[in-house]
């Protein structure tokens, strides 16, 4: 009886700590990361006390909906760790998926708008969107799907099913108020940053303002105004055609602000007279326009794009022609009149062709994934046996280097190679103590390459003398600069873990086998370890390396800004944690252990997260970063570590049974 007594109390505890945690914990620390960013944050900020008020009614309405349904209908409590024991899928549930987290989401926003907060809006609110992403992604959805069979029933604001049947009216209008919703997010939120105020001209190609416009090119340009709610009102009468749409309007809409962001492009007009028609609905439209607009990509093209895309699958042949001839017509009048620059008109075709070709993009990706992860290869020199996948060692510890000394300057060239040995140990040591065996004698941790980097930091920033270069040593910097190449020798560093074999997944679903890769070289960590040669698995290296590109563009566009250095080393913790969160939940090493639902490598993700918020509210690591410069001086020495990395990661002696001389058996 008292063990039963105990067991429960621990239970209630967990429920209490859980429950803690979410409702307490979590606001406070975006709250406290709220403050902390605030003086930085040079975005626009945007004060509506009715917007905001609005979002937030809506928001805490969602919250508190869906936790009752659950209580009521799901018979347990809103905890993913103690799920309720019955699947809900009406009420709150039947309008959008994971109201709760979309209800947390637009509470967040609501709140930065009632208060005018630019970081609360810029920083946190996306990242508590990147979080609830994540917990769905990593952890729910699967859950839910092992449990239920489904992680998410069909719902009025989600996507519809991709069937022929003809979707109601209510959802349909549903269907083309979120599209028109995301677009205005998109681009008048992106718009209202106002980083596009001191950009470059988008005009690069001898392309002029336009002050003389002819009034055929102006209504070409308006004419979209007309064929787009055409489109969207008549033309998606099935489920499939709408999904489609969605798809292809959240993707490039949610890209498009992105680039925005990353790329910043300015259009500046020229003053304009008008005199015809043509041109006082010219003039008209230039004054609904936001400042500082986007105009890379043009999301005007992008809007034709998607037309003509859903021409060339859905309508008559006699009509794909005339679709693509408009399209083709309204890129040039987007130049013909001023409104945007060529450079525009590609960035929405790149745009445009990653969102419509995502599948078959991702199809090639994988295929070339798998003869990567096949491709394992090794001569030998003697008693040495140099494996290929030291190339891509080789090159990620040398672009990585390079990266680092450009970010931080050329004082910081050897504190930065400091900590790339101690990485480099440390990641030896950390596997050697959790994965090392005698099948497997020299692997490499990741976790353990972050550790060992933090105490070459302290170690450098205690031992390094002033800089010759007249601005001082600052360990805080050394963090940063490493902090920001990390995502991008990951990347490159993810390549060999393809060819190894090690890093892998877990199998996909039987409905899935095509999103898999199959590993077949008997050399393959895969075939050697595990039961599942010639089983198609989830590429978790190539999410990983999805996941670290995008990541290293915004910390290295963020390092551009001049964000002080410990707010750039608390993000990479963030979003590395994030997504090495998601990662983790797909990886199938049987060596990895699990506790309380997660893997281990899951739960220092979380520790990740916690520790952004440490080091942001350290008042030493807000010191400014230099503006990046390249420097040749970096090639040689980084040329140095690349070899030794590829000579502890990709050669070895296999005739050796001496400790560490093989990488495997």
């Amino acid at each position: 009886m008292n063990t039963i007594v105990r067991g429960l109390s621990l239970l209630v505890r967990g429920r209490f700590f859980y429950g803690f945690a979410f409702c307490v914990l979590i606001p406070c620390l975006l709250w406290n990361g709220t403050l902390v960013w605030e003086p930085w944050v040079k975005l626009e900020a945007i004060h509506s006390v009715w917007l905001g008020g609005l979002s937030l009614f809506f928001g805490v309405c969602l919250m508190a909906g869906a936790m009752v349904a659950l209580k009521v209908k799901g018979g347990g409590l809103p905890m993913n760790a103690f799920p309720p024991p019955k699947f809900v899928s009406t009420g709150f549930y039947g309008i959008v998926p994971h109201p709760i987290y979309w209800g947390f989401c637009l509470s967040c926003a609501g709140v930065s708008l009632l208060t005018g907060s630019s970081a609360g809006l810029y920083v946190m609110t996306p990242l508590s969107m990147l979080g609830c992403a994540a917990i769905v992604w990593g952890y729910e959805r699967q859950d839910l799907i092992r449990r239920f069979g489904s992680s998410a029933p069909p719902t009025l604001l989600g996507l519809p099913l991709a069937n022929g049947e003809r979707p109601g009216w209510v959802k349909r209008f549903a269907g083309v108020a979120m599209i028109g919703v995301v677009w205005a997010l998109a681009y008048y939120g992106g718009a209202l940053t106002g980083v596009a105020e001191s950009a470059p001209d988008c005009r690069i190609f001898g392309e002029d303002a336009a002050a003389d416009i002819s009034d055929a090119a102006i209504w070409i340009y308006q004419s979209i105004y007309l064929i787009v709610p055409l489109v969207l009102v008549f033309s998606l009468n099935t489920n499939a055609k709408l999904r489609c749409m969605e798809l292809w309007a959240y993707g490039c809409f949610g890209l498009g602000v992105l680039m925005f962001l990353m790329f910043p492009l300015s259009c500046p007009l020229d003053d304009f007279y008008p005199v015809t028609l043509a041109d006082f609905c010219l003039q008209m439209d230039r004054e609904g326009l936001p400042d500082y607009c986007i105009a890379f990509p043009s999301f005007h093209v992008l809007w034709a794009l998607m037309v003509a895309g859903f021409a060339w699958r859905y309508v008559p042949r006699w009509l794909i022609a005339a679709a693509v001839v408009w399209a083709c017509a309204l890129a040039w009048s987007c130049v013909e009149t001023g409104m945007h620059g060529w450079l525009d008109v590609l960035g929405a075709l790149a745009v445009f062709f990653v969102v419509a070709g995502a599948r078959p993009l991702a199809r090639a990706a994988l295929e070339l994934a798998e003869r990567l992860a096949n491709s394992w290869r090794a001569c030998r020199i003697g008693p040495l046996r140099i494996i290929n996948h030291g190339a891509y060692v080789f090159l990620a510890a040398f672009l990585g280097y390079v990266l680092a000394v450009s970010l931080a300057g050329r004082e910081y060239r050897i504190g930065i190679a400091v900590v790339a040995v101690c990485s480099l140990l440390g990641a030896g040591v950390w596997a050697q103590v959790v994965e090392g065996s005698a099948r497997l004698l020299r692997p490499f941790g990741y976790y353990g390459a972050i550790l060992g980097g933090l105490v070459g930091v302290a170690g450098a920033a205690l031992l390094h003398p002033a800089s010759d270069g007249g601005n001082g040593f600052s360990g805080w910097v050394l963090f940063a600069a490493m902090a920001v190449a990390s995502p991008w020798i990951q990347a490159i560093g993810r390549l060999r873990c393809l060819v190894q074999g090690c890093c892998h997944g877990h199998p996909v679903g039987d409905c899935c086998r095509h999103w898999g890769i199959v590993h077949t070289n008997p050399a393959s960590r895969v075939c050697r370890l595990t039961e599942w040669a010639g089983v198609p698995l989830h590429a978790t290296a190539l999410y990983s390396i999805g996941f670290n590109i995008v990541s290293g563009w915004v910390l290295v566009r963020l390092w551009c800004t001049g964000l002080p250095a410990g707010l750039l080393i608390g993000l990479y913790f963030v979003l590395a944690g994030l997504s090495r969160f998601v990662e983790e939940s797909y990886r199938g090493e049987p060596q990895t252990g699990r506790h309380g639902g997660l893997s281990d490598y899951q739960w220092l993700a979380v520790g990740f997260v916690c520790l952004a918020f440490v080091f942001w509210n350290i008042p030493s690591a807000m010191v400014p970063v230099p503006l990046p410069s390249w420097n040749s001086e970096a090639l040689v020495p980084g040329g140095l570590l690349g070899v030794l990395y590829a000579f502890c990661m990709s050669m070895d002696f296999p005739d050796s049974n001496k400790r560490f001389s093989r990488l495997t058996s």
